[in-house]
């Protein structure tokens, strides 16, 4: 596996900080075999103290609900890990609102894991951040595994609506200018674009295009939710790759371009960096700025085989806000 972060880039912001994080954690809860992997992917103007929050607190709460009781047997079956992933996104939630060195009114972050646990692999999301895994049969299909948690997904529009949400179009706010100060997650381009938010009745600067989020206490009210959406699948050795990412890779990449950049790719170092790259790149081209970029691969087959000794580890922290490693 391999990994890598780096902040966007805003020419009115060129010291902006990565509101993104990772957490990679093998032999997860002193299991051996067993594994978290994470992306989180702040908003709002303490999204960075959200996404630390969480990328620290999550996996403690998933060690506490789901390891392994040596007084217990078997291990857990699905709907019992499954049911311990939603207490510990809803638990992380609660600590979330009752620290005191977390902001989280109108702040907030997406977070995606993969739990490795008992020969499955289960899947975590709230918000935007994406996953998705590479099968081969044939052809290189992309397989997504989460859903966008946003106003743009039907489903999540009408359950937000009946919690008693308004949902506008920005450009329908009178002061768009003060708005965008209190919105969160919402970029200019996708002002400029009309994005469907989600807000408080009569109250519209507390706006989100989230309906899913650890945090975002002022707006838990009206429907934004900290409950996962979670998945599980047994693991085989048909299962080649494994993908988590921030929305921003995707926002100019198709799922399928994602994954035809990663298979072409001779280890997942290369991998995370030509996808993110691409992303960049892409990002540029369209809107001359680009939002942080997080993306974690796994190659999950053994016919793929690292250029360089297992036993070498790198990791390299630049000036330019990029995190990368294996």
């Amino acid at each position: 596996y391999a990994f890598r972060s780096q902040r966007g880039y805003n020419s009115q912001y060129p010291l902006k900080s990565n509101q993104e994080k990772y957490s990679i954690t093998l032999n997860f809860a002193s299991e051996s075999g067993d594994g978290v992997i994470g992306v989180f992917s702040g908003h709002g103007e303490n999204g960075q103290q959200c996404a630390n929050f969480s990328q620290r607190v999550l996996p403690q709460q998933l060690a506490k609900f789901g390891a392994w009781n040596p007084n217990a047997w078997p291990l857990l079956n699905t709907n019992e890990f499954e049911q311990c992933c939603r207490r510990a996104f809803n638990g992380t939630n609660k600590m979330s609102h009752e620290e005191n060195e977390v902001d989280d009114e109108l702040s907030g972050t997406s977070a995606a894991i993969v739990c490795f646990h008992g020969g499955r692999m289960t899947v975590c999301n709230v918000g935007d951040c994406r996953e998705q895994r590479y099968r081969p049969e044939g052809e290189v299909f992309a397989i997504p595994m989460t859903k966008d948690h946003t106003l743009l997904c039907q489903e999540e529009l009408e359950r937000i609506k009946k919690a008693g949400a308004e949902v506008e179009l920005i450009n329908q706010i009178e002061d768009t200018d003060l708005a965008f100060n209190s919105l969160n997650g919402v970029s200019s381009v996708e002002r400029e674009e009309s994005p469907l938010l989600l807000q408080i009745p009569g109250k519209p600067y507390t706006g989100t295009k989230f309906t899913r989020s650890i945090g975002n206490s002022m707006i838990e009210g009206i429907g934004v939710s900290s409950d996962p959406e979670v998945l599980s699948c047994d693991l085989s050795t048909n299962d080649d790759m494994l993908i988590i990412a921030s929305n921003g890779v995707f926002e100019f990449l198709t799922n399928q371009e994602v994954i035809d950049i990663c298979s072409a790719s001779c280890n997942p170092l290369q991998a995370s960096e030509d996808v993110t790259k691409a992303a960049y790149n892409k990002s540029i081209e369209h809107k001359n700025h680009c939002t942080d970029l997080t993306i974690i691969v796994c190659f999950l087959s053994s016919a793929y085989q690292p250029s360089y000794p297992e036993d070498i580890a790198v990791s390299t922290h630049s000036l330019a806000g990029m995190d990368t490693g294996r």
